[in-house]
This record gives C-alpha cells, sequence and structure tokens, in this order.
C-alpha cells in the first residue's frame, strides 16, 4: 500500500513515521534504533524519505493515526458494505475518500475545501521518481503434482516441474504478483495472504 499512497498523493512526505511493522523492521534496538528490512531500506532509498519508528507499546506516539482509523470507520464504513472481494472493497473507500476532498474541515477558519488544502501541501512533497518501485523477491519453489509451492502455499500450475527446476521470480504489486520462469509465465493469480493455502485456477502459458 505505501506505493500506492506516494502515487496517489502525487510526491512523497520527507519524513514517513511507521511503527514497527514486520515488512519495515527486523529487530528493534535500543531507542530509536532499528535494524531495517532489506527491501524496507531498498524502498525508502528509491523514494529518498527518511523513515522513523514508533516506540513499542507506545499507542501515545501515533494518536492521530488512531483517530483517523475511527472517522473513516464511521464515516466510510457505516452501514458495513457488502462487497464480493478486496478489490471491490478499495475501489469503494477509493470513491468515499476521494468524495470527502470536496468537504470543508468544521471549526477552522479557513474555508478551503480539503482538497484545495492539499494542493497546497503538494508543492513541499518530494518528486516522485520516472516510475514506481519495482518489490521484486526471487523466490524457490518446489513440484506438488499438479501444482508449485511456493511459501506452503499450492498454485495452479501448468508446468511445476518446470518452475522447480528454475524457481521463480515474485514481482509483488500490493496482493498481486506475477510469477515467471526464464521468460515463461507460470502462473497469473492471487497470492495467498496465509500459508497452508490453495490458490487454484484455470490458466494458460
Amino acid at each position: 500500500m505505501r506505493i500506492l499512497g506516494v502515487c496517489f498523493f502525487g510526491g512523497v512526505f520527507p519524513v514517513i513515521v511507521f511503527d514497527n511493522l514486520k515488512t519495515a523492521v527486523r529487530t528493534v534496538l535500543r531507542g530509536k534504533n532499528r535494524i531495517e528490512q532489506d527491501q524496507f531500506v531498498k524502498f525508502r532509498s528509491y523514494y529518498t524519505f527518511e523513515a522513523r519508528f514508533c516506540n513499542p507499546a507506545s499507542g501515545r506516539e501515533k494518536g492521530g493515526v488512531e483517530g483517523l482509523v475511527g472517522f473513516a470507520r464511521r464515516n466510510f464504513l457505516v452501514p458495513l458494505p457488502e462487497v464480493a472481494d478486496y478489490e471491490e472493497l478499495n475501489r469503494l473507500l477509493a470513491e468515499r475518500c476521494l468524495a470527502h476532498g470536496n468537504g470543508i474541515i468544521a471549526g477552522r477558519e479557513d474555508r478551503r475545501s480539503i482538497d484545495e488544502r492539499h494542493e497546497e501541501e503538494c508543492s513541499r512533497l518530494l518528486p516522485l521518481p520516472p516510475k514506481p518501485f519495482e518489490n521484486i523477491k526471487p523466490v524457490q519453489c518446489r513440484s506438488a503434482g499438479t501444482n508449485a509451492m511456493v511459501d506452503r502455499n499450492r498454485y495452479s500450475c501448468r508446468a511445476p516441474m518446470l518452475a522447480a527446476m528454475y524457481g521463480l521470480i515474485l514481482i509483488v504489486t500490493e496482493s498481486r504478483f506475477t510469477p515467471t520462469a526464464k521468460r515463461l509465465a507460470i502462473i497469473r493469480d492471487c497470492s495467498a495472504i496465509a500459508n497452508g493455502k490453495s490458490i487454484l485456477s484455470i490458466i494458460s502459458i
């Protein structure tokens, strides 16, 4: 989501505060020191922002974020929307968030809309690189009958032996990936969120 975030805002915030999420932090050290995940270091270096991390078990440090989560739940998810999948839910949330940009923050002397205030703030953002960051992770997989096993999940595969022999390059774009093996597409499907799942579908090479 972080890649989609910088693309949505049309720029990069110079300083971004993170919780100690596993995708960013490998080890929490004393004070503000962290051993960061290699892929996260590549990500922040690509967009040239400074990453700051909250202290563990210190919810007060990100109270504004917690308040905004409640605001989004009350204003965008009540009544509870009925959707077919996460993609439809994300589209619905995006539409409601964009519509909220036409509103005016209550209790402020500045009567400009949220979108107008956002336009002013955009001038303070770092420029985006020519293309989005590519989150590429090489992994090995093995044959499991007519499926390929990746991270303890089964995926439909017309050529599982090829996948096992050559391995896969997972091009991760949020919740989806496009695996390839020596330029041969093996699987094109949605990656599983947890382990021990079966993602089976009819595909073509």
